[in-house]
């Protein structure tokens, strides 16, 4: 139960849980405030402009996630392997008495996101990187139809990532919050 966990344990969660908290805020306000500049067709930037704002997003995107996704699966997988579940004979709501799968669901969720990146979105990532380099090397056109085929596809596998980091999130609050 939480409240005999030692001060290792609680500190391990409630990082981990802003670590989640972050990772989730991040993710979600790619669609929510860089989208329609990205791909409305109304959007005053041209074809390079969204690649390089893309670009931008992607790099500031990849510093924080590669220190931030591995220090909350440590600190998840840690709390998931100390943590002990209601004694039977205390009242205690479900995710009280599954503790240890809850926090393993989270860090699962959370390096999910990085192994769903490298696996389902590296290269599309690529072939972005490849369309702006391009562009400002050789000063070749980016066609709006490729540019916007590609980060189209890419937009819906990172709703797959959105996803991923909100339920992680969400099962890290609620063991937080329930345990």
């Amino acid at each position: 139960m939480s409240g005999s966990d030692s001060g290792l344990l609680v500190l391990a969660r409630s990082t981990a849980v802003v670590g989640l908290g972050l990772v989730s805020g991040l993710t979600l306000s790619v669609p929510a405030w860089f989208w329609p500049a990205l791909y409305r067709p109304d959007s005053t930037l041209s074809p390079s402009q969204r690649l390089s704002l893309w670009s931008t997003l992607y790099s500031q995107g990849k510093r924080t996630m590669t220190a931030v996704i591995p220090t909350a699966v440590a600190l998840l997988s840690y709390a998931a392997w100390a943590a002990k579940p209601a004694p039977s004979y205390l009242p205690a709501g479900w995710v009280a008495r599954h503790r240890q799968g809850v926090l393993a669901a989270a860090a699962a969720a959370t390096a999910g996101i990085a192994v769903f990146t490298v696996v389902a979105m590296e290269g599309l990532n690529g072939s972005l990187k490849q369309l702006e380099r391009d562009a400002k090397t050789n000063g070749a056109p980016v066609l709006p139809s490729h540019g916007a085929q590609i980060r189209t596809r890419w937009a819906r596998l990172h709703l797959v990532r959105c996803a991923l980091a909100g339920s992680a999130f969400v099962a890290g609050v609620a063991e937080l919050a329930l345990a």
